[in-house]
């Protein structure tokens, strides 16, 4: 504007250097201002994530054996970062500069003032009704798209099933049913957008003419100057482009908003420090234990009570589905007593710190799995101050460390890369459990995947850990193991059938 009605009309070269001195000066300043503003938002993001990082990673983990939710939690979390540090935060800085640009263009004209004013209220109104009209189907689309990426994630874990049985062309058939109803309702989302889109495109290129329109009769009346027409075109944009990005930033809000919601419902959930208690003889009571599962009206565990000395090894039998596995989740903590406690040395577990009472207890699950990663990081539960004595002293309890050997790099094996079987995953894993000889060993279907050599091994383990004074669970369905152990439990739909002396429970056996 200073240029047209200023510079050009008085020739003056002089108006021309200071002007664009000026502008330049502006210019840097802003670009400046920008940079500062967008290294202030990415300092906050990243001490944001930091801060919560550790905490979220390791409630994913918990809330993962209640619900199939994959790294939801940590996925939130990088929703919310990602917000921080995008434009359409920055957007919400700029707002005010709306109030700026507007005083601006009165100065220039009224007329024209109350013409973008009014097309700015038209914007703003159309993001609204765009959040009305959208907001439920956004959501929707949110949660079925968090859905169908945890059910692609447990199809991937189940390749070797789904390839094996001939599987592939039925659940190929069953997850393109499932995209085609996130695809219809994308489509059906994306037509709204489209519409309300071409509407506030519409309005703001009938604001353009109007503006243009208007400028050019109030410059023949004498009203404004030329430059003022340039002036006000700029300046509409400025006030418009917050109100252009709406449907983006509503978008964007709406995945936020759901993120937060989550993750603070999840941050909820997370337990302060406990104090550090005396290292544990491994004495085990449990008292009136009731557990439920999410989402079930039916107890698992029912009522079972029962008290255990210290270097004892119990056996717990039961048929398929009557809660043994929910009860050894129950004895390592995994899993909380909807009702009743679990006290280990008289302390309940959910009082002891779970990083120290991660350290007095070896848990090999009736689902092994090993991370990827070498079988030193395996076995000592990638701890970062172990030894090596302390790593081949548990592989050599659990009778797997000339296995280890026999590997071409030994220890330092990647598993993923080398072709270790099903049995032999199940006793490094039980080194993993015999790992700085813990105070209570639960072994859950121990020699599910052994040779005879695997669950002599595994025999033997049993009895060096009883010597050392652990507490140890056998779960199983082969009698074999059970001539090892001083107690017997039978389990049955959830309650403690049968409690005694090993020797008279087999005994009881013969009499069946």
């Amino acid at each position: 504007m200073q240029v047209l009605d200023r510079v050009l009309g008085s020739s003056s070269v002089e108006t021309l250097i200071w002007l664009s001195g000026l502008i330049f000066a502006m210019v840097f300043v802003s670009i400046l201002l920008v940079n500062i503003r967008d290294l202030a938002f990415s300092y906050i993001a990243n001490s944001f994530e930091k801060k919560l990082i550790s905490q979220t990673f390791m409630q994913n983990i918990k809330d993962q054996l209640k619900t199939n939710i994959g790294g939801q939690h940590l996925k939130d979390l990088g929703t919310i970062k990602s917000f921080i540090t995008s434009p359409q935060l920055a957007l919400g800085f700029d707002l005010p500069w709306v109030i700026v640009f507007l005083t601006v263009i009165f100065y220039i004209h009224w007329i024209l003032g109350f013409v973008i004013l009014g097309s700015t209220i038209c914007l703003a109104f159309m993001a609204f009704l765009n959040q009305k009209i959208l907001k439920y189907q956004t959501e929707k689309l949110n949660e079925m798209q968090i859905t169908i990426a945890r059910k692609l994630e447990l199809l991937m874990r189940n390749a070797e099933v789904i390839i094996g049985m001939g599987m592939v062309s039925s659940v190929n058939t069953k997850y393109n049913k499932d995209l085609q109803e996130i695809k219809t309702l994308e489509n059906s989302l994306k037509s709204k957008t489209k519409a309300i889109a071409t509407t506030v495109k519409t309005l703001r290129y009938g604001m353009q003419i109007a503006i243009t329109f208007i400028s050019a009769i109030l410059i023949m009346k004498g009203k404004m100057s030329s430059g003022g027409m340039i002036a006000v075109s700029t300046l509409a944009s400025k006030v418009l482009a917050p109100f252009d990005a709406a449907p983006s930033v509503f978008t964007s809000i709406v995945s936020l908003k759901k993120s937060y919601e989550r993750l603070k419902n999840t941050m909820k959930n997370i337990v302060e420090e406990r104090t550090t208690l005396p290292v544990p003889n491994g004495k085990i009571v449990a008292e009136g234990l009731f557990y439920m599962p999410n989402g079930s009206q039916t107890p698992v565990i029912k009522g079972i009570s029962f008290n255990i000395n210290a270097g004892e090894v119990i056996g717990i039998i039961g048929k398929s589905g009557s809660g043994k596995t929910s009860l050894a989740r129950l004895l390592t903590g995994i899993f909380e007593p909807t009702r009743g406690k679990i006290l280990l040395d008289d302390s309940p577990l959910n009082l002891w710190n779970a990083e120290q009472l991660g350290k007095y207890i070896g848990y090999l699950p009736q689902d092994v799995e090993l991370f990827h990663a070498s079988i030193r990081e395996n076995i000592s539960r990638f701890d970062t101050d172990t030894t090596d004595e302390k790593i081949v002293e548990a592989a050599q309890k659990a009778g797997v460390h000339q296995l280890i050997m026999s590997f071409l790099n030994g220890y330092e094996t990647e598993v993923g890369q080398a072709n270790i079987s099903a049995g032999q995953r199940q006793r490094i894993a039980l080194a993993r459990a015999f790992y700085k000889n813990p105070k209570v060993l639960v072994l859950d279907e121990p020699n599910s995947n052994l040779d005879i050599e695997g669950e002599n091994a595994l025999l033997n383990a049993i009895v060096t850990a009883k010597k050392d004074g652990a507490t140890v669970f056998i779960i199983s369905h082969k009698p074999s193991i059970l001539k090892v152990t001083d107690k017997i439990m039978i389990i049955g739909d959830g309650e403690l059938k049968v409690f005694d002396e090993a020797q008279k429970v087999i005994e009881s056996f013969g009499k069946l």
